[in-house]
């Protein structure tokens, strides 16, 4: 499983490059850079699966890794269960 890095770093430099051209302080827009982190992962799977036409788990899948959709389903059933 390999995170699709330069798609990553690519989605990243677009977002910074277009808030600076238009004077936006990114660090006034997320309290953390964690934050800004998450939103920008969240952001690349969105674009890629309506640019690209894909399924979540293709999207999820294309910018985490092969197996990484299966992975977060597979721990979020397990947790689900752990609570009944």
């Amino acid at each position: 499983m390999t995170m699709n890095k330069e798609l990553l770093n690519a989605f990243q430099k677009i977002i910074i490059d277009g808030a600076n051209e238009n004077g936006i302080l990114l660090q006034n827009e997320f309290e953390t850079k964690e934050d800004f982190k998450t939103w920008m992962i969240s952001f690349t799977i969105a674009t890629v699966k309506k640019e690209a036409g894909l399924t979540i788990q293709e999207a999820y899948d294309f910018v985490l890794g092969d197996g990484s959709f299966r992975d977060l389903a597979d721990s979020c059933w397990e947790k689900c269960q752990a609570g009944n």
